[in-house]
């Protein structure tokens, strides 16, 4: 997109915007990190909402707080993620296996090492480390 479709576009999604801003949300879409800091009502917050529109993807806001740590932010995101791709594989796996079905579906509740069913739970091993684990290395 030029500058002039991002500035049209983010007007038609309710932000209206300046050459500054279509040229930062540009370096975004090309895939450079973009961090707006601002006063309190000055439209942060309406960019992020207008960009994702414009680009049709989904906003995750994050309420800035001391001690907020980047791995409780992506823990709150990715135990939604996990918990819906449990959901969307459990009947998939109960037709594949169904003689070892309550055993498949009950590991998660019985295994000592899971706590409230989730790998990012377990103390010592966080986000991939846990598929790390679990996965043979070639050596």
């Amino acid at each position: 997109m030029t500058l002039s479709e991002i500035h049209e576009a983010l007007q038609q999604h309710g932000y209206i915007s300046n050459p500054y801003i279509d040229f930062a949300v540009s370096g975004a879409m090309s895939g450079t990190p973009l961090l707006v800091e601002g006063d309190p009502g000055v439209g942060k917050t309406s960019l992020a909402y207008a960009t994702a529109d414009m680009l049709g993807l989904e906003l995750l806001r994050v309420q800035f707080y001391d001690g907020l740590t980047y791995d409780k932010i992506l823990y709150d995101y990715d135990y939604q993620k996990q918990l819906l791709s449990i959901q969307a594989i459990q009947g998939a796996l109960t037709d594949a296996f169904p003689e070892n079905a309550p055993g498949i579906l009950g590991y998660r509740k019985h295994h000592q090492l899971l706590r409230e069913g989730f790998p990012d739970r377990t103390p010592g091993l966080k986000g991939n480390q846990w598929e790390k684990a679990l996965c043979p290395v070639a050596g």
